[in-house]
């Protein structure tokens, strides 16, 4: 399943970058992870 193995590299980036982001932005910890 190379759609399922994409959308799962995908998600991986993206929690990667938001947990950077996230420990820059002290305020952001607040936020919701993932609303979809």
């Amino acid at each position: 399943m190379k759609c399922a193995e994409k959308l799962g590299i995908e998600i991986g980036l993206f929690v990667a970058l938001f947990t950077t982001y996230r420990e820059s932005q002290p305020g952001a910890a607040a936020l919701p992870l993932v609303e979809e």
